[in-house]
């Protein structure tokens, strides 16, 4: 696998979301040694600053970090996130969407959406727009285009449409089935993105990359790790194998006019062909917009 240069960036501000642990603790780690200012957030406060700590004791003396709270199943959560960056940053040059759960029970949001839906998907969806002003000014500022990296996952294949009469799944609940939903609609929101900033004259990039079988904590309870963990040792990549691969995405050279670009493996992809269904795009852009209204500035 390709090893990407960490090239230098001071000066530059990163947001991640789920930085706390798994890949994105990796990713973090290779934000700070490329110095640059880390956002991130998690759920647990407490847990981002011990994975900051950890940073430290394992040598990186570059770059810095903050952690904001920030819970993708609530909106709300979601724009005090985003709110509290604004107060702290004028400009944003990299965000990287990488939260997740799978595979879990149903759960309903307090905002009434499935919770696979919420955090892999609509939560990040709300912050990318809440952000952009920032990424707007570093656009203008920097001359590296900003980017939006968005950490899908194969298993959009196994899902190459959306439910829009039912986006929750309740008639018939399956949770790898909500799962992959979720990474399909974030695949064609990286999509979707690129395509409006294109058509806008922006120079702001999005791109969508699956890191590959990993093992980390997204595996606990589920099948896979409970009847054949032998699975993910033998073909599973290490932390940092699968964060390099985002780290890639985030500030490889070759990536720089790479807008719309799915990866694996530090390799260009191609999706499933429905994801290019422009009036599938609209619909869904559309439908998330009404979906997180309330939380958008009024001139969105």
């Amino acid at each position: 696998m390709f090893v990407t240069e960490l090239q230098s960036r001071p000066n530059h501000v990163a947001v991640i979301t789920g930085g706390a642990r798994g890949i994105g603790s990796g990713v973090v780690k290779m934000m700070m040694q490329c110095d640059m200012h880390v956002v991130i957030g998690c759920t647990s406060v407490k847990s981002g600053e011990a994975t900051v700590e950890k940073i430290r004791e394992e040598g990186v003396t570059t770059g810095d970090a903050t952690v904001l709270p920030l819970d993708l199943k609530s909106l709300k959560s979601v724009h005090k996130f985003a709110q509290e960056f604004h107060k702290r940053h004028k400009y944003l040059n990299l965000l990287v969407n990488n939260a997740g759960i799978m595979f879990g029970p149903f759960e309903e949001t307090e905002d009434g959406f499935e919770s696979q839906f919420s955090i892999n998907y609509l939560g990040h969806f709300l912050l990318t727009h809440l952000l952009l002003p920032a990424m707007k000014v570093a656009s203008s500022r920097f001359n590296i285009n900003p980017r939006i990296v968005n950490v899908t996952s194969v298993a959009h294949e196994v899902s190459p449409e959306i439910n829009f009469d039912d986006i929750n799944m309740k008639k018939c609940y399956i949770e790898q089935a909500a799962y992959a939903q979720s990474k399909f609609c974030l695949l064609m929101f990286t999509i979707t993105m690129d395509r409006r900033f294109k058509a806008s004259g922006s120079n702001i990039q999005s791109i969508a990359v699956h890191p590959g079988i990993v093992n980390t904590q997204l595996f606990d309870g589920t099948l896979v790790k409970t009847l054949t963990p032998w699975v993910l040792k033998l073909f599973g990549k290490t932390l940092m194998e699968g964060a390099t691969t985002v780290m890639y995405c985030c500030i490889d050279k070759e990536l720089e006019n790479a807008g719309g670009s799915y990866y694996s493996n530090c390799c260009r992809m191609t999706p499933v062909a429905s994801l290019e269904d422009l009036k599938v795009q609209d619909k869904l852009y559309d439908f998330s917009v009404e979906a997180v209204k309330h939380f958008l500035p009024k001139t969105e």
